[in-house]
């Protein structure tokens, strides 16, 4: 979320805006209301439809759930649960040309 935008522009590159996929979360999430979190995901296409779900624990020290993602889930200010099954923003590392 930070170090891609510093990249480009030290390279002059130009600013390059984030791709969102609407996906279908898998398993619950919480978080504090009054600020906006980015969860690590783990996106996947099955049937036609996007779904996501927490790559695991979300610590800032916690690497191994950052190795598997390919996602972050935007949550918003104003929310604290998320329930299984609700649509959710993604953000994907990548965009694969599928």
């Amino acid at each position: 979320m930070f170090v891609r935008p510093a990249i480009y522009k030290i390279l002059s590159l130009g600013k390059k805006k984030d791709i969102t996929i609407k996906a279908i979360l898998v398993g619950a999430l919480r978080k504090k209301r009054g600020r906006v979190e980015y969860k690590r995901g783990i996106l996947f296409k099955k049937e036609g439809k996007y779904y996501v779900k927490a790559s695991g624990l979300q610590g800032s020290n916690i690497l191994s759930s950052l190795a598997i993602a390919n996602c972050y889930i935007k949550l918003e200010m104003d929310i604290e649960n998320i329930k299984e099954s609700e649509i959710v923003t993604t953000i994907p590392f990548e965009v694969s040309h599928e």
